[in-house]
C-alpha cells in the first residue's frame, strides 16, 4: 500500500486501528475522512506508519484500555497524537533502544511531545513533510470524531 507512491492517510491508520480493536481497545476518538483522506508521499506514510506503531504498543503495553488517535496537518508535517487511560510517563528518562527513542532518532529533536489529560496522557508525534504539502482540509484536531462513524469507513 505504502509502495504506491502516494497513499491516502488513512490507508496508514486503518490496519493500526483494527490493531487496537482486535486487542480489546476502545477506540474513544478518530481523525475524520476528511483529514484521512489527504494523499501523503512515500516517506511519510513510512515515517507514519511507524509513529503509529510505537505509540500504539506503547499505550498496550502500558495497560490502556481506551485509546483515542488525533491527527493535524500544518503545512509541513503530520501531528499524529494518540491519548490512552493507561497514565504516563516522562519521555526524557525514556532509555536508549526503546522504540521511543528510536522514533525520536528517526523525526529529528523535539518531534514528541506528551501531556497529562482527564484519565491518562497524550503524546504527539509530528512527522514532517519532507515532498511538499498536500493541501490539507481544515486542520483541526479530529479528536471529537466517534469511532464507529470512522472505523467503518
Amino acid at each position: 500500500m505504502i509502495r504506491d507512491g502516494h497513499p491516502p492517510i488513512y490507508e496508514v491508520l486503518q490496519p493500526h486501528l483494527r490493531r487496537a480493536q482486535n486487542l480489546g481497545l476502545r477506540l474513544v476518538a478518530v481523525p475524520t475522512h476528511e483529514v484521512t483522506g489527504v494523499a501523503i508521499g512515500e516517506d511519510e506514510a513510512h515515517l507514519l506508519n511507524r509513529a503509529l506503531s510505537v505509540l500504539m504498543a506503547n499505550a498496550v503495553n502500558a495497560g490502556a484500555t481506551e485509546l483515542g488517535v488525533g491527527l493535524q496537518l500544518p503545512p509541513d508535517a503530520i501531528d499524529v497524537s494518540i491519548t490512552d487511560d493507561a497514565g504516563g510517563f516522562d519521555l526524557a528518562t525514556t532509555p536508549a533502544g526503546r522504540g521511543l527513542h528510536h522514533l525520536v532518532d528517526a523525526l529529528g529533536p523535539g518531534s514528541l511531545t506528551r501531556v497529562d489529560v482527564p484519565g491518562g496522557s497524550r503524546v504527539t508525534a509530528r512527522v514532517p513533510r519532507r515532498g511538499g504539502a498536500v493541501p490539507a482540509p481544515d486542520a483541526h484536531d479530529a479528536h471529537a470524531a466517534t469511532p464507529a462513524e470512522e472505523v467503518a469507513r
